[in-house]
């Protein structure tokens, strides 16, 4: 006989999960100084586009050699249909029309390496969410980008690990 696991066994109400005490802070840093319209130009504005620049960002060897396992499979990337907002999952991402960018692509994915290597045992974008964006974003945009992004955050307030100045 299989025992129950906790989320069967205790009501939503009852189970604790992580505040999610800066999310929006991250997405004000975002919006910071015009960078999501400056991401504009890097479109990538179909699923096979999507998918192959996630797999390339997957293995590329600095986030092999941080995640290891966590990124040994790909990520799905769906077209986000009947969606308004771009969602990740552990597996899988859903890219509306107007997300597709790979500033958005890089946020989505990050979600996917934070469940994977956490569960949902740490806030959505906490301060590991944020250290995995900032790396895909060091590996798959310009310098100038990545730069430009942890500049947004340390003014924000956003908390994040591994990239200090």
């Amino acid at each position: 006989m299989q025992l129950p696991t906790a989320k069967q066994m205790y009501p939503k109400a009852l189970r604790k999960e992580p505040r999610d005490s800066q999310r929006q802070k991250l997405y004000d840093a975002e919006r910071a100084n015009g960078l999501w319209t400056r991401w504009d130009n890097h479109r990538l504005e179909t699923v096979a586009l999507m998918q192959a620049y996630a797999n390339a960002l997957f293995t590329h060897p600095d986030i092999r050699a941080k995640y290891g396992i966590h990124v040994r499979k790909f990520v799905e990337v769906k077209d986000g249909r009947r969606c308004r907002r771009a969602l990740g999952g552990r597996d899988w991402v859903k890219m509306p029309r107007w997300s597709r960018s790979k500033a958005v692509l890089c946020h989505e994915l990050a979600h996917s390496i934070t469940t994977r290597l956490y569960d949902n045992g740490v806030a959505a974008h906490g301060a590991f969410f944020c250290e995995a964006f900032l790396d895909l974003v060091k590996v798959g945009m310009t310098a100038d980008y990545y730069e430009a992004l942890r500049d947004s955050f340390d003014k924000g307030g956003v908390r994040y690990r591994g990239h200090e100045k």
